[in-house]
């Protein structure tokens, strides 16, 4: 029974969450270059991620999945690199944002501005 609950549902959930995951960061970085929401490099940040695994996924395919039925470790953790960047550009633009609201009187969620 625990082989079933832990083994074999995540040999079909993984690639298929990766795989929604990676064409989901994909499809938000196109609409985050063209909608120009944030700025700089910030900009380009969703997008690294999308591509780096579109890029990732037949090079796992060719060279590791096919030949050893496993995929590469290193470029799955080289996968966090873009990660990284996209909490930064989030995490530096929303204090940004921070520094612009506080400037103002800003209405807070559900509040009436005074």
């Amino acid at each position: 029974m625990s082989k079933y609950i832990v083994g074999y549902e995540v040999e079909f959930f993984y690639p298929v969450g990766a795989l929604l995951l990676g064409v989901g960061m994909l499809m938000l970085g196109i609409a985050v270059f063209v909608a120009r929401s944030l700025t700089g490099w910030h900009r380009m940040a969703p997008l690294f991620v999308g591509v780096y695994y579109v890029a990732m996924i037949p090079f796992q395919i060719v060279f590791f999945i096919i030949p050893n039925g496993e995929p590469s470790p290193i470029l799955l953790g080289i996968w966090s690199i873009p990660w990284i960047l996209l909490g930064y550009a989030i995490w530096s633009s929303a204090s940004s944002f921070e520094r612009l609201s506080t400037g103002g009187n800003v209405s807070t969620a559900g509040g009436n501005g005074k």
